[in-house]
């Protein structure tokens, strides 16, 4: 990449050309940029003030913020739904283990001491031991 002068119409047009071939891509075009000493003041300015630059084009730039907005609202949607499930999993088992002590203590109340101790044993885990009406037996 070279300078290029302001000051010459012949040197625009070539910053121009050289620009559009080595940027040009789907994404991507060159753009001639002036004023690149800006903060020098003018007299101690170089001749060749123009450089190439690299521009998105609309479609992409347009492209990567709907990219950004979705993976944002994946986070926003997903984690909560995460949240819950594994909630909901604790309480599960915490009520399987409920359900399992109850059952013990049942089975002792009623004099029944180790003669079904493998039921307990054989008991599975219950994701709806929680709920009124699935995990009841």
């Amino acid at each position: 990449m070279a300078y290029f002068s302001s000051a010459s119409d012949e040197s625009k047009t070539r910053c121009e050309d050289e620009c559009e071939e080595v940027y040009f891509s789907f994404f991507t075009y060159g753009k001639c940029v002036d004023d690149i000493f800006g903060k020098v003041p003018r007299e101690q300015q170089p001749a060749c003030n123009m450089r190439c630059g690299m521009r998105l084009r609309l479609w992409a730039s347009i492209g990567v913020f709907c990219i950004m907005a979705a993976s944002l609202a994946t986070l926003v949607f997903t984690i909560p739904m995460c949240i819950a499930t594994c909630c909901s999993c604790l309480q599960a088992k915490k009520a399987n283990k409920n359900a399992k002590r109850v059952y013990v203590e049942s089975q002792q109340a009623n004099g029944m001491n180790g003669k079904d101790s493998t039921a307990v044993a054989t008991m599975g885990y219950n994701p709806y031991a929680y709920w009124p009406y699935y995990g009841r037996a």
